[in-house]
């Protein structure tokens, strides 16, 4: 039992120690790789998973990835790639020891790596001393594994299969939770897997129930970076909470895996699994992981959206993203505005377009104090933003931001003094008007991405409307003279032919400023002719001043 005991001590310590030694190695490789090649969930996964292996650690790329997301150098879609991928990653080094530790069986030959490591560490450079760390803790990893093995074939007169939980879905639901306690104790899901290659290789555990300790080692795992989340911003705990709740649906999965791997397995090679246990073991949890890193990618957009249902976050959802920490890398802080700014043009878009439809009236007259809320968030951003001497690069989209933001406030002002909007009151013309503002309304102020085709019909309605204000108006009063109008109908008629064109020209340069900030061409000319020239015009001089 102490020798066990001892190998798991001397396993751990070597793990802390190369752990150690690799990230100070590759510390800055670390931050660098992850805070660059996440640009796409799959991207996200490589990228964590070659992290796991680099550091030999899924708990330092998942915490690593929580702080990151907290300190405003990822976003949380950002980091569900890393989380997925770490999970493969750490499959890699259950493939070591199978290999190593005992299809090799290095054991106590490692021993002169262990003084030559000493050395390094103790008179080298700090360079070298770190990597007298990492060697020094590979070396404990491989001398631990053969002490574990001994150990635990010392052990296998009391350890027996009988002596654990049964091979039925009660028992295997009580080893995967012996498993989750094992790594929460260890700090390590490797040293868990270590163990139950031991145990399997001595024959005092079956196959069925090693894996059973090995799916709740994988969700075990998940405690570190749990626990790294506590006080952490919103999107940082839903980083987290993300880690836990995959692994758990990963767990979820190889538990009905399992039969059936254990039956391609006897079909492709019955005497496998009996021979070459440890493999049978790390081929199932690298299989369940890497199957469930493939299925889940597809769905990365879905699968943070549920998060965000469940981890609610800090302020109002327009602007929950605006974290202070963001603020001191103001390239990420100006991001985080814009994806807050296309949240709340959408939204406002959406609004524009149903005060429309129903006739001036709005469902949820809460919905304008929200936008109004999370602008206010935004702007107070802003001023915190605001870019110094020498910040280059950003005074440009900062501008731009400027500009989006001036003309939302100016859109939830419209959209507050609605009014008159019957289309039986102000007549089919303005009605007409009214129904293709509508129509475009959404797509050209909240996505800046969207064909050029939306930016044309948002300023050509607007430059019909303005070009056509005084003739309409000329219109209005013959009807008043001539046929009879009411003055409280042409009163309506002439407010919402100024509403319409005051929403229309908002929208229209919300949508080219917001692509200048994106880095968008909307407004270009189109290719394959010029477009007709029109100068940039500014508000209309009856636009209230603000």
């Amino acid at each position: 039992m102490f020798t066990a005991l001892g190998g798991l001590g001397l396993f751990l310590l070597g793990m802390l120690l190369l752990t150690d030694g690799l990230r100070a190695l590759a510390g800055r490789a670390l931050r660098g790789v992850l805070a660059r090649f996440t640009r796409s969930p799959l991207s996200g996964a490589v990228t964590g998973a070659a992290s796991t292996v680099l550091v030999q650690s899924s708990t330092a790329t998942t915490v690593t990835a929580v702080s990151f997301v907290g300190a405003g150098l990822l976003t949380f879609p950002q980091s569900l790639g890393i989380i997925f991928g770490a999970n493969v990653g750490s499959t890699v080094t259950g493939w070591l020891v199978a290999l190593i530790g005992f299809e090799f069986r290095i054991g106590e030959t490692v021993l002169p790596l262990v003084f030559a490591a000493a050395l390094l560490a103790r008179f080298g450079g700090r360079q070298w001393s770190n990597f007298g760390r990492a060697l020094g803790g590979f070396a404990l990893v491989f001398l631990g594994i053969s002490f574990l093995q001994e150990g635990m074939a010392g052990l296998s007169d009391r350890l027996t299969p009988e002596s654990l939980p049964g091979d039925s879905i009660g028992g295997r639901l009580l080893l995967v939770l012996l498993g989750v306690a094992i790594t929460i104790v260890t700090h390590s899901s490797a040293a868990g897997v270590a163990m139950a290659m031991s145990a399997l290789s001595a024959g005092s555990i079956t196959f069925a129930q090693a894996a059973s300790l090995v799916i709740g080692m994988d969700i075990g795992t998940t405690f570190a970076a749990f626990v790294a989340t506590i006080g952490a911003p919103s999107a940082a705990r839903r980083t987290g909470y993300a880690h836990v709740l995959f692994n758990l649906l990963t767990a979820v999965g190889a538990f009905l895996f399992l039969p059936l791997y254990t039956a391609i397995c006897e079909s492709v090679d019955a005497s496998f699994l009996a021979s070459e246990p440890e493999f049978g073991l790390v081929a199932f949890h690298s299989s369940f992981n890497l199957l469930g890193t493939i299925l889940v990618l597809p769905f990365t957009s879905a699968f943070a959206r549920l998060v965000v249902r469940l981890v609610p976050g800090d302020g109002l959802a327009i602007a929950e993203d605006l974290d202070p920490h963001l603020l001191r890398t103001p390239e990420l802080a100006l991001s985080a505005v814009v994806d807050a700014l296309l949240r709340a043009c959408r939204k406002a878009g959406e609004l524009l377009a149903e005060v429309i439809e129903r006739g001036g009236r709005l469902s949820r007259e809460v919905a304008i104090d929200e936008i109004e809320g999370g602008v206010h968030q935004i702007r107070a951003f802003l001023e915190r933003l605001r870019p110094g001497p020498r910040a280059e690069g950003v005074e440009r989209p900062y501008a731009a931001a400027v500009h989006v933001l001036d003309h939302l406030e100016r859109l939830v002002d419209r959209l507050r003094r609605r009014h008159g909007l019957d289309p039986e009151r102000i007549g089919p013309e303005i009605a007409g008007f009214a129904d293709r503002l509508a129509r475009e309304a959404a797509l050209a102020a909240a996505e800046p991405g969207a064909p050029e085709s939306a930016d044309g019909a948002i300023r050509a309605l607007w430059e019909e409307l303005e070009e056509g204000t005084e003739a309409y108006r000329h219109e209005v009063l013959r009807l008043c003279v001539e046929e009879g109008l009411s003055l409280e109908v042409a009163d309506e008629r002439l407010d919402a032919h100024r509403w319409v064109r005051r929403c229309a020209y908002h929208v229209w340069r919300l949508r080219r400023h917001l692509a200048e900030l994106r880095g968008g061409s909307a407004g270009a000319p189109r290719r394959g002719g010029p477009r007709r020239a029109s100068p940039r015009r500014e508000p209309p001089r009856r636009e209230p001043p603000r």
